[in-house]
């Protein structure tokens, strides 16, 4: 029973005393800049509906106090999306499917066109299917499964963007 509460506690011990630090915290000079070269990412427009709230949670995420004067980098995201049906009733009615984003970015700098950061982030999310009565619910429930899937790939590649930010700074 105890040793359920010390563990926590010694984790944080051990991480403090390996010298770890937030990659995007509030204190060190590292970390600022990390902030503000996100603040100075430029994000393309993304299109359809789910690139609309996509393009808003990368916003959020990446210049939570404003972004910069002048943008250095732009990012370019590509998102696919694929439904599968997973459960099915008797009559072959689907009754349960999953959602998945898929999306393809690129971080370049504006200044040369350099390739900063490339990759795939991918985020899956299942919903019910009602029944044909009830076809409003179904359209709430796919709509939040991506909307789940937006948030997850935002934050997978914001982290990402810190990540190849601070690689090239150091």
């Amino acid at each position: 029973m105890w040793s359920s509460r010390i563990a926590p506690l010694l984790l944080c011990l051990g991480l403090a005393a390996c010298g770890f630090e937030p990659l995007y915290g509030e204190h060190g000079t590292e970390n600022t800049a990390v902030t503000a070269d996100l603040a100075a990412i430029r994000i393309e427009a993304i299109p359809d509906r789910i690139g609309q709230k996509m393009y808003n949670l990368l916003y959020e995420r990446l210049t939570p106090d404003g972004k910069a004067d002048v943008p250095k980098y732009s990012l370019r995201v590509r998102i696919r999306e694929t439904v599968e049906e997973l459960l099915y009733e008797r009559d072959e009615t689907a009754t349960r499917a999953n959602v998945t984003l898929r999306v393809d970015y690129e971080l370049r700098r504006i200044e040369d066109d350099e390739l900063i950061a490339k990759g795939t982030s991918r985020s899956t999310s299942g919903y019910d299917i009602q029944s044909v009565s009830s076809i409003y619910a179904t359209l709430v429930s796919k709509d939040d499964a991506r909307d789940r899937n937006a948030r997850a790939i935002s934050d997978d590649i914001r982290t990402r963007m810190a990540v190849a930010l601070s690689s090239e700074a150091g």
